[in-house]
């Protein structure tokens, strides 16, 4: 089992970003449970850290009874974004925009300490408009390694 801990480690590089401080971070279980309630968060700004998967680099190295395989495990900061008065979301594009730059200079602009790298983006996409709220997922991928001595 890793030590390594990577949403852990991402919360605080998202949470450096002022719209997203003061408990405007959350995890997969809280969106999880908004999703079943049909509910959108109240803060205007809302940031759910959410593990992707994980995905190998190579095949790996093996040698002189070692077995070493880089691997990234992958993780998204899904950012919701609510305008007052605005049902179509389209006041929220470039508040949105601007949002994921952060979040993006943030998490790949960083350090963390016990991985192999740092943050990488890994790509974004906007996933939907409801009810004035703007879901738009930040994917990235820290690479980790996977060690059989």
């Amino acid at each position: 089992m890793a030590d390594f801990d990577t949403l852990s480690a991402l919360k605080p590089l998202v949470q450096s970003v002022p719209d997203l401080a003061g408990g405007r971070t959350l995890e997969a279980a809280d969106l999880a449970e908004l999703i079943r309630q049909q509910a959108l968060p109240n803060n205007p700004a809302t940031a759910f850290l959410v593990p992707t998967g994980l995905r190998p680099r190579g095949e790996g190295d093996a040698g002189a009874s070692a077995f070493i395989q880089s691997i990234d495990e992958m993780v998204a900061v899904v950012l919701v974004v609510r305008t007052a008065a605005d049902v179509t979301g389209a006041k929220g594009l470039p508040r949105v925009n601007a949002l994921v730059w952060a979040v993006i200079g943030a998490v790949a602009g960083g350090d963390v300490e016990d991985a192999i790298g740092v943050f990488r983006f890994a790509g974004g996409q906007l996933h939907s408009v409801t009810a004035g709220a703007i879901f738009y997922q930040v994917n990235f991928a820290i690479q980790l390694q996977l060690r059989s001595f």
